[in-house]
């Protein structure tokens, strides 16, 4: 079953899911970037088929041309920049969530009781911060006000 994704960095292409592996086409434009993240039990390898990368792999960059082959363990943080149109090929195994760290669009839970999703900037949503204050404003999430606490931290506190 193939299946093509819309992403707000190019797309993905899905040609294969198995029990226990799944294989993507990634097309990233060029400039755009995938979030810095990285995944709980996912393991993958990516083929540079073609195409110029920056990569940044557990707060090391590189840069990656046409014919390497990248392989993420998993917890290993990563994230790619095209350099140029570039096209990956990605083998992994089925998990499919990922914890985003950093995103150019916003695709990222803040985990913070204050933060509201909503609107949008380009391609993602914005955050609002609703912490109240002397003047009961309502502004930009930059997440700097001490308030800001992983979501596992959140959950186990319920």
């Amino acid at each position: 079953m193939q299946r093509i994704v819309e992403k707000p960095w190019g797309r993905e292409i899905t040609f294969a899911e198995e029990d226990f592996y799944t294989g993507k086409i990634l097309d990233v434009a060029k400039d755009k970037r995938l979030s810095y993240h990285y995944h709980e039990d996912k393991k993958e390898t990516l083929f540079l088929l073609q195409g110029k990368i920056h990569c940044i792999i557990d707060d090391v960059e590189y840069l990656f041309e046409t014919g390497k082959t990248l392989r993420f363990e998993p917890k290993t943080k990563h994230r790619i920049c095209a350099l140029e149109d570039t096209t990956l090929l990605e083998v992994s195994t089925r998990e499919e969530g990922s914890v985003r760290l950093e995103d150019d669009f916003g695709r990222i839970d803040f985990g913070c009781l204050f933060a509201e999703k909503r609107g949008s900037q380009k391609d993602g949503p914005m955050f609002y911060c609703r912490k109240p204050s002397r003047v009961d404003q309502v502004r930009l999430c930059t997440r700097k006000c001490g308030d800001f606490q992983p979501r596992d931290k959140l959950e186990k506190g319920k």
